[in-house]
């Protein structure tokens, strides 16, 4: 029997650079147009991935590879990645908190590629000046620093955080007055 049937190898072009990781570290991007670039770069990577029903579930900077004489960006890192039927019900535990939309943080298992969208939202605002744009602790902690930047909770999003037992007992602050 050969010991390697099921097994998937992925080979992917080497990037001479490193990950858009190594940028927030030095303070973000060094322009807009730096910026406007591997927006580009990574939408588009994420239009083919979503064209093909593929939602990748861990966008984070140091799973977007850059190369640093191209301005080419590379998305990798795929061990969470899964394919999204309609109605399908995916498993939660997928993404760093920093970069994971509310529905995850809620314990949401009906969701869609917006996920994806929502992460690269924040590494952008990551990217203008180094820093997190939601640097929660916790998942309680990520849900209200998002509240308290964009307003409270939808109401369907309101009804997960009711009906998830990991929040029983708690409840946020007034949002209604975001900053």
């Amino acid at each position: 029997m050969d010991p390697h049937l099921g097994n998937i190898s992925i080979i992917v072009e080497y990037m001479d650079g490193g990950s858009l990781q190594d940028i927030v570290d030095t303070g973000g991007c060094e322009s807009e147009v730096a910026l406007a670039n591997i927006a580009f770069c990574v939408l588009r990577g994420l239009a083919f991935l979503h064209s093909r029903r593929q939602i990748h579930r861990d966008i984070k900077p140091s799973n977007l590879l850059v190369a640093a004489d191209r301005g080419d960006l590379k998305i990798c890192d795929f061990g969470l990645a899964r394919h999204c039927a309609d109605g399908a019900r995916l498993h939660t535990l997928c993404g760093s908190p920093m970069y994971m939309a509310p529905e995850l943080l809620l314990g949401s298992t009906l969701y869609n590629n917006s996920v994806d969208i929502w992460a690269i939202g924040c590494i952008m605002g990551e990217l203008v000046d180094g820093q997190p744009l939601f640097p929660g602790e916790s998942e309680i902690d990520q849900l209200y620093i998002i509240q308290r930047v964009l307003g409270p909770l939808t109401p369907v999003q309101n009804d997960l955080f009711m009906r998830n037992p990991r929040f029983v007992g708690l409840k946020f602050p007034d949002m209604s007055r975001p900053e």
